[in-house]
């Protein structure tokens, strides 16, 4: 099927990375699922060039490009005359993706949806909302009932979608990697905590290789519940102890093995500073595995089993497929 993902252009590369829309991730990550199972008729426009191997700016994107960056094959793909394609129902589904930087442009969603109803008043659209905050593209109703969200307050519109982030499935390890370290080095917090070592590394090599050496990596709320932290953890072979998971609203991290990840921070060994703590209060030099009651078997056990669920559950196909099955397309 033919199927056209529009992301709009905001800004420059050269300017402030953490809001440039080319690390849109959560429209990074469906691109990439769908590229991935429909090759040349999945349409990027305009073109994602961060997604291509041979990108040249990686390292100024916000997370330096990390995990979605460079992934794809810089394949033939027909850009032009996307008007008149979409007047003649060239494309099955079009897809408009949205991050952080529409906040400064409140027009931009609706500007669009309402310039591809004029054009073609008969095609399936979806929205894939993939901002930080829970604020939600009310008028888009007029145009489509498929809106994909990716933070969604358990008080908000029943009709919202939950989405979440994936990864491309070369980037799972296979099986449980050696350890060295009880918690990994990497630590979230708000830009200006005084604990924050979120993006220490200078290539994802080094980043992956922190999880994969580590039995546990700390996570948590920040600007959003949800992140490509909490999905890069489990695909290396790393437990997440996610600090502040019970103040996650039910239908964010919705593919993330939840049950899961409260059982873990429940066990014996686990020692938190607190029971609920916020990103501000994530101490570096805090002891969180109590040596003496610490259980390889249990924890080598849980981290297969979840690199099985990540290997069918958060890989970018699975969010493509999801994403098409919920818009009630053909596969």
């Amino acid at each position: 099927m033919k199927i056209l993902q529009i992301t709009p252009e905001r800004i420059s590369i050269n300017t402030h990375a953490p809001y440039d829309c080319r690390m849109d991730y959560q429209g990074s990550c469906i691109f990439h699922g769908l590229r991935s199972l429909f090759g040349e008729d999945v349409v990027d426009f305009p073109k994602l060039e961060h997604m291509y191997k041979g990108y040249e700016h990686s390292s100024k994107l916000w997370g330096k490009g990390f995990t979605l960056s460079q992934t794809l094959d810089d394949i033939p793909v027909d850009r032009e005359d996307i008007v008149n394609k979409i007047a003649n129902d060239y494309f099955q589904l079009i897809l408009l993706t949205s991050h952080n930087l529409c906040d400064h442009y409140p027009n931009i969603f609706y500007s669009y949806l309402e310039r591809i109803r004029e054009l073609n008043p008969n095609v399936k659209i979806a929205v894939i909302n993939g901002k930080d905050r829970p604020e939600v593209y009310d008028l888009a109703w007029k145009y489509t009932p498929y809106n994909f969200q990716r933070e969604i307050l358990d008080n908000q519109d029943e009709r919202l979608i939950p989405i979440g982030f994936s990864i491309p499935k070369e980037k799972i390890v296979s099986e449980t990697p050696s350890k060295s370290r009880y918690v990994a080095s990497i630590l979230p917090s708000k830009h200006d905590g005084p604990n924050r070592r979120t993006h220490i590394y200078n290539n994802e090599g080094d980043y992956y290789q922190d999880y994969r050496d580590s039995w546990f990596a700390i996570d948590c709320i920040k600007g959003g519940t949800t992140s490509m932290r909490n999905v890069e953890i489990l695909a290396q072979g790393c437990l997440p102890i996610f600090t502040d998971l019970e103040n996650v609203p039910s239908k964010c991290l919705s593919f993330m093995p939840k049950y899961t990840m409260r059982q873990i921070k429940k066990m014996k060994f686990i020692n938190l500073p607190k029971s609920i703590f916020n990103v501000d209060e994530i101490p570096s030099d805090w002891n969180y595995i109590l040596e003496d009651s610490f259980d390889k078997d249990l924890c080598i056990n849980l981290i297969n089993s979840l690199l099985g669920y990540t290997k069918q559950l958060l890989t970018t196909e699975f969010s493509a497929k999801y994403i098409l099955e919920k818009c009630n397309c053909a596969k």
